[in-house]
């Protein structure tokens, strides 16, 4: 189940700097930086009272995983839908009316994994200053974030394919937040001689993904042959 909760994190890391990778002011994506490496330092007394023993538990339970999961699917829809009236706007040469500053707005999966990284972090640490840790941990952030956003937006120079990739990893995250509640459900009755396979679940999530990026890649095409 903890390889499914991770790429769900790494998904959502990647569409938050794929996110930030949008905005056109580049001070925004400091504020950003310096918000969120702000925040970390700011819950390190709340992390180092946490163990991670009480984590994992929270990850077991099916109602907190459900619960997880269903905000994600609400915001990958609600993100979905909002980056097609982005690119109507875009294009339609009208007022945005989604502000840039929206892009400011991380995926809640991505917040609620670097908590969680921050507790294994202050867990792995026992002879050092918590302080001096959590300032460290907010400066690794802070580049983390800072490099992330730049290499994006330098490696994928054009804008309509960073809103196209925003999309596709806004559908991954639904797809992948519709199966973890499947592999909990298989966890609670593999007394009873039922197993999810995790190979099998992968390859399958796999052949879902396939179809769309086709989809997206051939649309390109056909865009690029009619200009």
């Amino acid at each position: 189940m903890w390889l499914f909760l991770i790429l769900l994190f790494i998904l959502g890391w990647l569409h938050s700097m794929v996110n930030l990778s949008l905005l056109k002011k580049r001070r925004y994506i400091l504020i950003f930086a310096l918000g969120l490496s702000a925040i970390s330092y700011g819950l390190f007394p709340l992390a180092i009272k946490i163990n991670v023993q009480t984590i994992n538990q929270a990850m077991r339970d099916a109602n907190i995983l459900s619960l997880a999961c269903t905000y994600q699917i609400i915001e990958a829809l609600a993100i979905m839908l909002l980056a097609l009236v982005l690119i109507k706007s875009h294009y339609g040469g009208k007022a945005a009316v989604i502000p840039e500053s929206s892009a400011l707005f991380p995926s809640g999966v991505f917040l609620g994994g670097v908590f969680i990284f921050q507790v294994y972090f202050f867990n792995v640490i026992h002879d050092f200053p918590f302080p001096i840790a959590a300032l460290i941990f907010s400066l690794l952030i802070l580049a983390i974030v800072g490099a992330s956003s730049w290499v994006i937006r330098n490696l994928i120079s054009s804008w309509a394919w960073r809103v196209e990739i925003k999309i596709l990893l806004s559908f991954f995250q639904m797809v992948l937040a519709m199966f973890i509640p499947l592999v909990v459900a298989g966890m609670r009755t593999n007394a009873q001689g039922y197993k999810m396979n995790a190979v099998a679940t992968i390859v399958t999530l796999t052949c879902m993904m396939i179809p769309v990026i086709l989809g997206f890649s051939l649309k390109r095409y056909y865009c690029q042959e009619n200009i």
